[in-house]
């Protein structure tokens, strides 16, 4: 009987500390704002609360399977920017499928991720300071991927963009998918499953993604037409797997 109860009190304890040092680490570890975030843009918005519209006299349009953005006069284009969707210290995935309809144009419109929102309206165009990351026309028949973060071998760049990836002929009219993924301080980019781009490390941490253009020119531009097919956003889990002495077994914090 004396046995028993001390072999009890053992495992009571050994329950005790278990239980203690589960909250323990689990109160230590950094916790992540953002969850899933999934815009499929099918037929209509999928998080309409997420998003704030300025359709700005130009053209938002669905079909069941993505969003198409243009203009319908000379000056203006939508602007459509997220809430806060990224937090200090997260980290993240963001994939999305992008391409563009039509060529000739010379005005930019685009999507880009940012730590600090365009003002709208406004008579300034977008710089480095509104785009970590953005996806934007280079020229009236291509298109690129750019980072206003130095690249890893080259963190002293005195550029306002690092060209990371042009698309043109056909890649230019076709869907393109861009994976964007942040940890460490860093940005990684991929273009069709291909990693193409590290940055230097940065305390930049996006906040907001913005679509479009917020500008209303002062001359007679051509805009470009351009659709997007999904955004999705995932955060990276870092969270251990812990094993405790005397179990056969391990959990996920």
């Amino acid at each position: 009987m004396f046995c028993s109860c001390k072999i009890n009190n053992v495992y009571f304890l050994i329950r005790c500390l278990f239980i203690s040092l589960f909250f323990l680490l689990k109160t230590s570890l950094p916790i992540y704002a953002v969850d899933n975030f999934y815009e499929e843009f099918a037929g209509d918005w999928s998080l309409p609360s997420e998003w704030n519209i300025f359709p700005n006299f130009g053209i938002i349009d669905f079909t069941e399977e993505y969003i198409t953005l243009s203009s319908k006069d000379n000056h203006n284009y939508p602007y459509i920017y997220s809430n806060l969707i990224f937090h200090s210290n997260e980290k993240f995935t963001t994939e999305l499928s992008v391409k563009f309809n039509s060529a000739n144009y010379n005005y930019g419109a685009g999507l880009s991720l940012s730590d600090s929102l365009p003002s709208f309206p406004t008579t300034n165009h977008p710089g480095p300071n509104h785009s970590i990351i953005t996806i934007w026309p280079l020229d009236s028949s291509s298109f690129i991927v750019a980072s206003s973060i130095c690249p890893n071998n080259n963190p002293t760049c005195t550029d306002d963009f690092t060209y990371i990836h042009t698309f043109e002929n056909e890649d230019f009219y076709n869907w393109q998918i861009i994976k964007i993924v942040y940890e460490n301080n860093q940005y990684r980019i991929f273009i069709n499953d291909s990693e193409e781009f590290t940055s230097a490390t940065t305390p930049r941490v996006a906040k907001y993604i913005w679509m479009g253009n917020p500008i209303k020119t002062v001359t007679n531009v051509i805009w470009p037409n351009f659709s997007i097919d999904y955004i999705h956003i995932d955060p990276i889990s870092n969270s251990p797997i812990v094993f405790l002495p005397g179990f056969l077994g391990s959990f996920n914090l």
